[in-house]
């Protein structure tokens, strides 16, 4: 893979800070300008990072998943060109999601197998990390427990060596939501608190409510 040109990596940096600030519109502006330059500079990678990011942005803040699907499919075609595994993978893990989303959960595990398989290939260790998450997220939806513990706990511990803390944040929240579906509120009070504490540390406004609503839940039923 080449380098993404400096012009097209300028707008994918104001689209995410515009996003990060909650400016969805402005970020989806960004990232559509970003597509359209990077189609006329011949620049594939900078255009299939750019279509993932609109996929994201349309799943996740705006939750037009027809439209997310859309942009995540014209990104794997891309990458497919291009001819970059992870890159394919990173996209796949989306439409995981997506179908996960849509109520679509074979599909979504279908997804996320092949990103799986794809990021142990390449000893992608981060790529897996966030794929047996999202896994596991879809298996809890299932009724699979077991599956679901035994895969976030997989993803727990490779973000932990990693140092990630906003998603071992993350990683935390989905634990404490499987505590709690096993009535095992204590587990869940322990978790939510770890992840309190963390979202506290870095500042991340909606983890610190996610983790302090679970508090408060748990208080209520603990008895």
């Amino acid at each position: 893979m080449t380098e993404i040109s400096p012009g097209i990596a300028n707008l994918l940096a104001q689209g995410k800070n515009a996003r990060n600030k909650g400016d969805i519109s402005q970020a989806v502006a960004s990232y559509q300008l970003a597509v359209t330059e990077a189609k006329q500079l011949n620049d594939k990678v900078g255009e299939a990072t750019a279509l993932l990011r609109l996929g994201v942005v349309y799943r996740v803040s705006i939750q037009d998943l027809t439209q997310a699907r859309s942009f995540l499919q014209e990104s794997l075609r891309v990458c497919e060109d291009i001819g970059s595994d992870e890159a394919r993978a990173s996209v796949m893990c989306e439409l995981g999601s997506v179908a996960f989303q849509e109520g679509h959960y074979v599909e979504g595990l279908d997804w996320h197998t092949t990103a799986l398989n794809i990021f142990r290939q390449y000893e992608n260790r981060l790529g897996q990390a966030s794929v047996l998450h999202q896994m596991g997220l879809i298996e809890k939806r299932q009724g699979d427990f077991d599956s679901a513990e035994r895969h976030i706990k997989e993803s727990l511990l490779i973000f932990e060596a990693a140092n990630d803390e906003a998603s071992i944040g993350q990683v935390l929240l989905s634990l404490t939501s499987i505590a709690v579906n096993q009535h095992d509120y204590e587990q869940g009070r322990i978790l939510s608190h770890r992840a309190l504490a963390i979202f506290e540390k870095l500042g991340l406004s909606q983890g610190v409510l996610k983790a302090k609503n679970n508090l408060t839940f748990i208080e209520k039923h603990r008895g």
